[in-house]
């Protein structure tokens, strides 16, 4: 999206913080707003305190496997000793760079959308690509899994401006500590309420 910064009548909505932050310093009369993700819902998690998911999609998965497999070792190194489990979801069962990347993760294919946590209580969240919120992100908030995610994503979609914290595991890595309040702010009721509310004041300036 290109804004033009001269423009007093320009007004946009971003889910990616960053961007936001970008366009409101440097678009003086333009008017922005941030909305945290497109909404998440809760879905079914798995049981085991030490089974670990990742939610990705064959195009994407060449952009961030190193991510994800730097992640898995990352866990194991901390929780040495341990029985861990890792699941990789929504990329092809024949999907060869899975098996040649991501040698901790059992490829399990694509689950129905209610299902894709069901084989971990615990969520790994990749750098690769930017984007807003990916919203298995704000799902994984709202199902009240552990979240492990890079500082600089943590940072790039404004976690912490919702008060979640930080705890940092290494490498960068940390697990994010999302109070209920934040999970609240980033699920499909409040998103959609933001949206009403902000559409509402931008047809208001319009008039």
């Amino acid at each position: 999206m290109l804004l033009d910064y001269r423009n007093s009548s320009v007004q946009a909505i971003f889910q990616n913080y960053a961007d936001y932050r970008f366009y409101r310093r440097f678009c003086n009369h333009a008017k922005v707003y941030w909305v945290p993700g497109s909404g998440g819902v809760s879905r079914k998690i798995g049981a085991s305190e030490n089974s670990f998911v990742a939610i990705q999609r064959d195009s994407k998965l060449s952009l961030v496997a190193k991510s994800i497999q730097e992640c898995a070792s990352l866990i194991q190194e901390v929780k040495a000793g341990d029985s861990l489990s890792f699941t990789l979801v929504g990329c092809s069962i024949r999907n060869e760079l899975a098996k040649a990347q991501l040698p901790n993760f059992e490829n399990v294919g694509r689950y129905a959308q209610d299902d894709i946590f069901i084989d971990g209580r615990s969520f790994i969240q990749p750098e690769g690509y930017g984007e807003g919120i990916p919203h298995t992100l704000v799902d994984a908030m709202c199902s009240g899994m552990k979240v492990f995610i890079k500082k600089q994503c943590f940072l790039r979609y404004g976690l912490h401006k919702l008060h979640c914290k930080f705890s940092c595991i290494g490498n960068g890595w940390g697990e994010l500590g999302a109070t209920a309040n934040a999970s609240k702010e980033v699920s499909l009721e409040s998103v959609n309420e933001s949206y009403i509310s902000i559409i509402s004041s931008m047809n208001k300036l319009k008039k």
